[in-house]
């Protein structure tokens, strides 16, 4: 995880570009960046939902899986850590 957000950000002060932009020659993808600790919520899909049940769920943000657009996250009323 270190290494991923490390290539992402500028090498040093004097240049503005990053390890990935050197070796894929384009800006690299950072919409998908949390912040560490940030709450975030689970959507709960319509097909699985009953009338009165809520559509997300809050949880804690903890990191990134192996794929990088699948996070890791603490549900912290179950005590249980998740992706």
């Amino acid at each position: 995880m270190v290494a991923y957000h490390m290539n992402r950000a500028p090498k040093q002060k004097e240049t503005s570009t990053t390890p990935y932009e050197e070796w894929f020659g384009k800006r690299p993808p950072i919409e998908h960046l949390r912040a560490f600790s940030c709450d975030v919520y689970i959507l709960f899909p319509d097909l699985h939902r009953k009338k009165f049940v809520p559509k997300a769920r809050k949880v804690v943000f903890v990191g990134y899986a192996s794929n990088y657009n699948i996070f890791r996250v603490y549900k912290p009323r179950s005590i249980e850590w998740t992706k």
